[in-house]
């Protein structure tokens, strides 16, 4: 009866609802990560937003949209990029254009963040060569996961690296077999769910098209898994059909053990199960219920 009502649930995601602070997937196939001016935090605790007059950015919190209040002020124009699981912490960047995103950012050679905590209201600025772009926390805290676009001045692919927040050193994401991520990945990313406990994060991709340096060559859609808490990442292949169209949604049962992909264009669900500890997935798949 779960993955019934679990199934529907995913659907619903195509009308465009905001979820963990980004805009879910839209039936015209509008991709996730576009900077917002109010966003929630995946647990539902907290809901931030900015607002920027005359060079600076106020930075406003609190447990329902009609409760913010000011928590800093940070010089400059600032938007949103991600609040932390928990709520405690947003990471700011540079306003977009309307049709970019943070798989599609502009040409630049170093990257302005601003990092806020919500609960005390200090912020620091981090400037970080590179193009990169914030993508989730990690569940201590203590680092903040970007998408590193390559080459800087015209992306052509992207990477995943860690940035401390108390030192600015930028690190490699390992892989399952505890050695660095050395892969290139090109796709959109058009749905985003997080693990129930904040330690995962999942992202559903489509129109993959890998580049020569990648190990997955012309995949059309996957499963990125980012360990929040473990500094790991796997890409999780979809069946055959899966990703050709620019629509697919991701959901998370209650307690974490399955994930499920609704991809309209195929008409059908795959079911990803985690196995040692999130290392590894099994993948199934289903037509999808009238």
């Amino acid at each position: 009866m779960f993955r019934v009502v679990a199934l529907v649930a995913i659907f619903v995601g195509f009308i465009g609802i905001v979820r963990f602070g980004l805009p879910a997937a839209t039936p015209e196939g509008r991709p996730i990560g576009a900077p917002l001016s109010v966003a929630s935090s995946p647990d539902e605790s907290t809901v931030v937003g900015v607002s920027s007059t005359k060079g600076a950015t106020k930075v406003l919190a609190g447990p329902t949209p009609d409760s913010l209040s000011v928590v800093a002020v940070v010089e400059g124009d600032w938007a949103v990029r991600s609040v932390s699981f928990d709520g405690s912490r947003v990471a700011l960047g540079v306003p977009l254009e309307a049709d970019e995103t943070i798989y599609e950012p502009p040409g630049r050679s170093e990257t302005d963040l601003v990092v806020v905590n919500l609960k005390t209201g200090a912020a620091r600025q981090l400037t970080q060569p590179g193009n990169l772009e914030p993508e989730a926390f990690s569940t201590d805290g203590r680092g903040l996961y970007v998408i590193d676009h390559r080459p800087a001045l015209s992306p052509e692919y992207y990477r995943v690296a860690y940035v401390d927040l108390a030192t600015g050193e930028r690190a490699d994401v390992y892989g399952p077999d505890k050695k660095p991520l050395d892969e290139d990945m090109q796709g959109t990313g058009r749905d985003q769910a997080y693990h129930p406990l904040g330690e995962f994060l999942y992202t559903v991709y489509t129109r993959q098209n890998v580049s020569e340096h990648g190990d997955h060559p012309h995949l059309a859609g996957f499963v990125h898994v980012l360990s929040l808490a473990n500094q790991f990442a796997i890409c999780v292949d979809l069946p055959t059909g899966f990703g050709q169209g620019a629509n697919a949604s991701i959901s998370v049962n209650p307690d974490g053990t399955e994930i499920y992909v609704v991809d309209p264009n195929a008409k059908r669900v795959a079911v990803l199960t985690p196995r040692d500890e999130g290392f590894s997935y099994s993948v199934t798949s289903q037509a999808l219920i009238p």
